[in-house]
């Protein structure tokens, strides 16, 4: 329809669902209908909680389907949440769509595990295209201090390609991460880091982000720390560093 600004997929694997997209054919179908449909503006998909955990057909269609889908390069904003199982071998089905989709604006996965070999090809994906993206957002994926690591190190080298705001909620980042962060602070066009939800955060993990901040780039505006169960302490570290 050509007011379609948006598209919502509800899909779902059980197959004692009668209308779920449970065959390879009906995968591939959804996916080449969304490819084929120039006017979406925003792809927002969410895998359903009834999803059995680990179950391999699932991956290989969802894969497929987005293998299919990945051929509309007008989508601007794509979304994408699980019901936070490990759902690797479709989110590398997705590399071309992130990397040659030059009118991608913004991506958010939620509640996705992606493994830290798996958040470096993303990156890459990400680091190789012809412009950033705008927006980049990784909430409750499970990176821990090591997929924050590989997805850092990529952006710093490659740090044209470094979006303009990035969100890491929730992913059980500690101290490590913060060294990690205040490097992307730096001579970048990073505007605005999300690093809410994150509790294991020390004063001392935090005076680092104190000091990227007094020598921050002048395009960085806003770090979001909520709901990080701090206390004066950490903010004293922070305002003292800066």
């Amino acid at each position: 329809h050509s007011t379609v600004e948006a598209i919502k997929l509800m899909i779902d694997p059980l197959y004692e669902v009668p209308d779920s997209l449970s065959t390879d054919e009906e995968m591939e179908q959804a996916g080449r209908a969304i490819a084929q449909n120039k006017v979406i503006d925003t792809l927002v998909i969410c895998i359903s909680h009834e999803l059995q955990y680990g179950k391999p057909s699932f991956n290989s269609r969802l894969s497929r389907f987005f293998d299919c889908m990945s051929e509309n390069q007008s989508i601007c904003h794509f979304e994408c949440s699980s019901p936070g199982c490990r759902i690797i071998e479709p989110l590398l089905s997705l590399r071309s769509f992130f990397a040659n989709n030059e009118k991608l604006e913004s991506v958010r996965l939620f509640n996705w595990k992606i493994t830290p070999e798996a958040i470096h090809s993303f990156a890459a994906c990400l680091a190789n295209r012809r412009s950033p993206i705008e927006s980049l957002s990784l909430r409750k994926c499970r990176l821990g201090d090591e997929g924050v690591k590989e997805l850092i190190s990529v952006f710093l080298d490659h740090p044209k390609m470094i979006p303009k705001k990035i969100c890491l909620r929730k992913n059980s980042m500690r101290d490590e991460s913060c060294s990690y962060i205040s490097q992307i602070l730096y001579n970048t066009g990073l505007e605005e880091i999300d690093l809410g939800e994150n509790n294991f955060f020390t004063p001392r993990g935090l005076k680092s982000i104190g000091r990227a901040l007094a020598g921050r780039s002048l395009a960085f505006r806003r770090l979001e720390l909520t709901d990080n169960s701090m206390r004066n302490k950490h903010f004293l570290t922070i305002t003292e560093a800066i």
